[in-house]
């Protein structure tokens, strides 16, 4: 499991949103944001992801913000047999 990481505040982000959500609709933004993860851990990270909600208005699981810069290649840079190939994969 990464580290907690706090948000960076090196780059912009979106404006916080105001989460006009009922209690029922909070649980399931976090139950929807733990089906990725492996049960054992969602005693940790229910509690992370419901205070990134009350803080942000949105469930960004920093935890998991890789610490490498991610950037988008030249298309040709990709190995694929088709374009639209290319164009969906991650390198």
């Amino acid at each position: 499991m990464p580290a907690l990481k706090a948000r960076d505040q090196r780059v912009s982000h979106a404006p916080i949103r105001i989460a006009n959500l009922t209690p029922q609709e909070r649980r399931l933004a976090v139950k929807n944001a733990l089906r990725y993860l492996p049960p054992k851990h969602h005693s940790l990270l229910s509690k992370e992801f419901a205070q990134e909600l009350d803080q942000f208005g949105h469930i960004y699981m920093y935890r998991f913000v890789p610490d490498f810069e991610m950037r988008a290649h030249p298309i040709d840079e990709y190995p694929a047999k088709c374009r639209e190939g290319a164009a969906i994969m991650l390198y």
